[in-house]
Protein backbone atom coordinates (compact mmCIF):
# COMPACT_ATOMS: atom_id res chain seq x y z
CA UNK A 1 0.00 0.00 0.00
CA UNK A 2 3.18 2.35 0.88
CA UNK A 3 4.83 1.67 -1.90
CA UNK A 4 1.67 2.74 -4.20
CA UNK A 5 1.92 5.83 -2.76
CA UNK A 6 4.88 6.87 -3.10
CA UNK A 7 6.29 7.06 -6.78
CA UNK A 8 9.71 5.84 -5.86
CA UNK A 9 10.61 3.14 -3.42
CA UNK A 10 13.81 4.01 -1.06
CA UNK A 11 16.35 1.44 -1.61
CA UNK A 12 17.19 0.55 2.28
CA UNK A 13 13.29 -0.66 2.21
CA UNK A 14 12.87 -2.32 -0.70
CA UNK A 15 12.17 -6.08 -1.82
CA UNK A 16 14.90 -7.42 -3.44
CA UNK A 17 15.60 -7.69 -6.72
CA UNK A 18 17.94 -9.18 -9.19
CA UNK A 19 19.59 -6.56 -10.15
CA UNK A 20 19.97 -5.28 -6.43
CA UNK A 21 21.62 -8.63 -5.37
CA UNK A 22 23.94 -7.98 -8.72
CA UNK A 23 24.94 -4.74 -6.89
CA UNK A 24 25.87 -6.67 -3.81
CA UNK A 25 27.84 -9.32 -5.16
CA UNK A 26 29.79 -6.76 -7.25
CA UNK A 27 30.22 -4.42 -4.06
CA UNK A 28 31.47 -7.91 -2.42
CA UNK A 29 33.99 -8.53 -4.82
CA UNK A 30 35.41 -5.24 -4.98
CA UNK A 31 35.98 -5.55 -1.39
CA UNK A 32 37.40 -8.77 -1.73
CA UNK A 33 39.63 -7.49 -4.35
CA UNK A 34 40.77 -4.97 -1.81
CA UNK A 35 41.86 -6.96 0.62
CA UNK A 36 45.49 -8.26 0.96
CA UNK A 37 46.52 -11.51 -0.83
CA UNK A 38 46.79 -13.49 2.26
CA UNK A 39 43.14 -11.86 3.63
CA UNK A 40 41.48 -12.54 0.42
CA UNK A 41 42.23 -16.15 0.07
CA UNK A 42 41.36 -16.93 3.37
CA UNK A 43 37.68 -15.26 3.06
CA UNK A 44 36.85 -16.28 -0.72
CA UNK A 45 38.19 -19.98 -0.19
CA UNK A 46 36.59 -20.76 3.01
CA UNK A 47 33.19 -18.53 2.43
CA UNK A 48 32.38 -18.91 -1.21
CA UNK A 49 35.06 -22.29 -2.02
CA UNK A 50 36.49 -20.52 -4.76
CA UNK A 51 39.62 -21.25 -6.03
CA UNK A 52 42.40 -19.12 -5.97
CA UNK A 53 42.30 -17.12 -9.69
CA UNK A 54 45.57 -16.05 -11.82
CA UNK A 55 45.34 -12.66 -12.49
CA UNK A 56 46.12 -12.46 -16.56
CA UNK A 57 47.46 -8.62 -17.38
CA UNK A 58 44.23 -8.20 -19.26
CA UNK A 59 42.01 -8.96 -16.67
CA UNK A 60 42.73 -6.18 -14.15
CA UNK A 61 45.44 -3.39 -15.66
CA UNK A 62 46.07 -2.35 -12.30
CA UNK A 63 47.38 -4.68 -9.70
CA UNK A 64 46.12 -5.67 -6.38
CA UNK A 65 48.69 -4.76 -4.33
CA UNK A 66 48.98 -1.02 -5.95
CA UNK A 67 46.00 -0.39 -4.89
CA UNK A 68 46.16 1.81 -1.58
CA UNK A 69 42.65 1.95 0.06
CA UNK A 70 41.22 -0.15 2.51
CA UNK A 71 37.88 -1.20 3.84
CA UNK A 72 36.15 -0.68 6.01
CA UNK A 73 34.89 -3.28 8.53
CA UNK A 74 31.62 -2.46 7.80
CA UNK A 75 32.33 -3.57 4.04
CA UNK A 76 33.89 -6.37 5.16
CA UNK A 77 30.77 -7.51 7.50
CA UNK A 78 28.73 -6.60 3.89
CA UNK A 79 30.81 -8.42 2.12
CA UNK A 80 31.00 -11.56 4.87
CA UNK A 81 26.89 -11.29 4.99
CA UNK A 82 27.06 -11.62 0.54
CA UNK A 83 29.32 -14.32 0.41
CA UNK A 84 27.17 -16.46 3.03
CA UNK A 85 24.41 -15.55 0.43
CA UNK A 86 25.94 -17.55 -2.58
CA UNK A 87 26.39 -21.04 -0.55
CA UNK A 88 22.53 -20.75 -1.94
CA UNK A 89 22.91 -21.34 -4.81
CA UNK A 90 23.56 -25.07 -4.69
CA UNK A 91 25.34 -25.83 -8.44
CA UNK A 92 28.77 -24.79 -7.27
CA UNK A 93 29.31 -24.17 -11.41
CA UNK A 94 26.73 -21.58 -11.47
CA UNK A 95 28.16 -20.01 -8.16
CA UNK A 96 31.59 -19.42 -9.48
CA UNK A 97 29.18 -17.93 -12.85
CA UNK A 98 27.89 -15.24 -10.61
CA UNK A 99 31.11 -15.02 -8.48
CA UNK A 100 33.63 -14.53 -11.94
CA UNK A 101 30.70 -12.29 -13.65
CA UNK A 102 30.14 -9.82 -10.33
CA UNK A 103 33.89 -9.52 -10.40
CA UNK A 104 33.87 -8.05 -13.66
CA UNK A 105 34.76 -10.95 -16.20
CA UNK A 106 33.72 -10.93 -19.54
CA UNK A 107 31.20 -13.59 -20.80
CA UNK A 108 34.13 -14.60 -23.54
CA UNK A 109 36.78 -15.37 -20.27
CA UNK A 110 33.82 -16.71 -18.00
CA UNK A 111 33.01 -19.41 -21.51
CA UNK A 112 36.61 -20.26 -22.23
CA UNK A 113 37.15 -20.95 -18.08
CA UNK A 114 34.20 -22.96 -17.67
CA UNK A 115 34.22 -24.67 -20.72
CA UNK A 116 30.58 -24.80 -21.24
CA UNK A 117 28.19 -22.73 -23.62
CA UNK A 118 27.72 -18.86 -23.38
CA UNK A 119 24.06 -19.62 -23.26
CA UNK A 120 23.92 -22.43 -20.92
CA UNK A 121 26.58 -19.62 -18.53
CA UNK A 122 24.00 -17.28 -19.38
CA UNK A 123 21.07 -18.63 -18.09
CA UNK A 124 22.97 -20.61 -14.82
CA UNK A 125 24.12 -16.50 -13.87
CA UNK A 126 20.22 -15.26 -14.22
CA UNK A 127 19.33 -18.71 -12.42
CA UNK A 128 21.72 -18.08 -9.49
CA UNK A 129 20.77 -14.31 -9.31
CA UNK A 130 17.46 -15.19 -9.19
CA UNK A 131 17.76 -18.53 -6.65
CA UNK A 132 19.20 -15.51 -3.85
CA UNK A 133 16.93 -13.06 -4.49
CA UNK A 134 14.21 -15.65 -3.44
CA UNK A 135 16.06 -16.88 -0.77
CA UNK A 136 16.10 -13.72 0.58
CA UNK A 137 12.40 -12.86 0.18
CA UNK A 138 11.89 -16.15 2.08
CA UNK A 139 13.95 -14.55 4.72
CA UNK A 140 12.18 -11.21 4.58
CA UNK A 141 15.50 -9.41 4.29
CA UNK A 142 15.16 -5.70 2.74
CA UNK A 143 17.71 -4.44 0.69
Amino acid sequence: MVNQMLPWVLPSVAEPSAASVEARIREAMGVAALLDDSEQRYLIQLRAAWPIMSKDKWDDPEPVRNRRERPDIRSISRMDEVLDWLWWIEDHRARKIVMARCAGASWRVIVDKSGFGRTWCIASFHKGLHTVCCALRERGHKM
